[in-house]
């Protein structure tokens, strides 16, 4: 049986997804239970928390998603700063402040949930070969770092998100968790249906 699900992994996961340098330990184990396989299969997101190696303690989370496009018209979706708030509902606002060859330097603000104060912060990211990378730079958290993966095959891409987040404001680490959890279900889901749809001609690969 376990010979079987690690075919269906390499199947659905590429082979650089079982690196060392990957985002969040033990990912790869996770995508090898029959639960996660069938949901990543049926077009939906799967998330948990992990242990990032923060200091002081975050909330960490990573969610990953099957998606029928490439990586460069993902990556497209996830640097439209302004639209960013049609997916992801719990971001407000998002915008570029400046942006070189490296990256772009991003202001945003996110509420949490309804009795969170408003979150504004600035961060840097930065952009490789099909990954992002998130890191703060000044506002209302303590600590913001993560990005995304983006894992091609025949098929379209393995989305994958993973984030360490910690506000400056007393709130509680588990509950900060779940939310999170919750939220990036939701986000990856409306961004397959926005890139599965056939209404989305500004996302092409030009």
């Amino acid at each position: 049986m376990r010979t079987v699900v690690l075919l269906l992994l390499f199947t659905l996961v590429p082979a650089p997804l079982l690196a060392q340098d990957d985002p969040v330990a033990g990912f790869a184990e996770v995508l090898t239970t029959d639960a996660a396989l069938r949901k990543l299969k049926q077009g939906k997101a799967i998330t948990a928390s992990f242990d990032f190696e923060t200091k002081p303690r975050s909330a960490s989370i990573w969610g990953a998603i099957r998606i029928p496009a490439s990586p460069q018209v993902i990556i497209k979706l996830i640097r439209d700063c302004p639209n960013a708030p049609s997916y992801h509902k719990k971001l407000k606002f998002c915008e570029i402040i400046s942006s070189d060859e490296d990256g772009e330097t991003l202001h945003q603000q996110l509420k949490i949930n309804l009795f969170s104060p408003l979150l504004d912060y600035t961060f840097r990211a930065q952009y490789g070969d099909n990954t992002i990378r998130y890191t703060l730079i000044s506002g209302d958290l303590k600590i913001l770092q993560g990005g995304w993966n983006i894992y091609p095959d025949a098929d379209g891409s393995l989305l994958v998100y993973f984030m360490s987040i910690k506000p400056s404001a007393p709130v509680p680490l588990w509950l900060v968790t779940r939310i999170l959890q919750s939220d990036i279900v939701k986000t990856l889901q409306k961004m397959r249906e926005l890139l599965a749809s056939e209404d989305n001609a500004w996302l092409t690969d030009e």
